[in-house]
């Protein structure tokens, strides 16, 4: 850190961005995908094309999983702890 700013390369980018893109899904996405690992497939490059308006997160994962939750998921005793895949 330098000067009270880290520098932004693959690593630190995607650990920022990849915190947005896990606050956007529902409980819908676990029980769907049965995915706890808490983890993203995209990359720097990815976030920088959403900011940009090329592409979106729901053009990869689905619309139902990523909005506010309105329906009850199935379980409601779910166990969301990390599971590494």
């Amino acid at each position: 850190m330098k000067k009270g700013y880290v520098k932004l390369d693959n690593i630190t980018g995607k650990c920022y961005f990849d915190g947005f893109a896990l606050s956007f899904r529902n409980g819908h996405f676990y029980e769907q995908t049965n995915d706890f690992s808490y983890t993203t497939f995209y990359t720097l490059d990815d976030y920088k094309r959403f900011l940009d308006g090329e592409d979106n997160q729901i053009n990869h994962e689905s619309n139902y999983t990523l909005k506010l939750q309105s329906i009850p998921i199935k379980d409601p005793f779910m166990d969301f702890s990390y599971k590494k895949i």
